[in-house]
């Protein structure tokens, strides 16, 4: 995984997975959206619901503590066997815009982020929201 949220690149943080679960809730079809991460070695989770709109854009809600907060999100690119995937998410009161680049792999294919990286460098919205882009401790 690569980030330019400041959250995990904390030294204390490692090991941040996105996990995406198809449900229903409330009539609607969402994602149960866990964001796994340890922290001092201590498993932690920040959990919500994704909705998505007629624009192809998610937004989240938050549980619990959270509840309060949304965060508006999209997929900017996926690769061809759902391996990869390139995210954007827009600023909120608690943290600034950027993306992520997120894999199924433990270890990410150089060429596939090198693909990315050009991505990023040819579309100046996302060349901008990927300033400080680098990528995330695994433990």
């Amino acid at each position: 995984m690569h980030s330019n949220f400041k959250m995990w690149h904390k030294g204390s943080i490692a090991d941040v997975t996105f996990n995406y679960t198809p449900i229903q809730k409330r009539g609607k079809v969402a994602l149960l959206d866990e964001v796994k991460y340890t922290e001092d070695g201590t498993p932690k989770c920040i959990t919500g619901y994704d909705y998505i709109n007629d624009d192809s854009v998610f937004t989240w809600h938050g549980i619990g503590l959270l509840s309060l907060i949304r965060s508006s999100w999209q997929v900017e690119w996926m690769d061809k066997d759902c391996e990869y995937m390139l995210i954007s998410f827009n600023k909120t009161l608690l943290t600034p815009a950027g993306v992520d680049i997120l894999t199924r792999h433990n270890k990410p294919s150089a060429t596939v982020i090198d693909e990315v990286w050009k991505l990023l460098q040819v579309n100046e919205r996302l060349n901008k929201l990927s300033e400080g882009l680098k990528p995330v401790l695994r433990g």
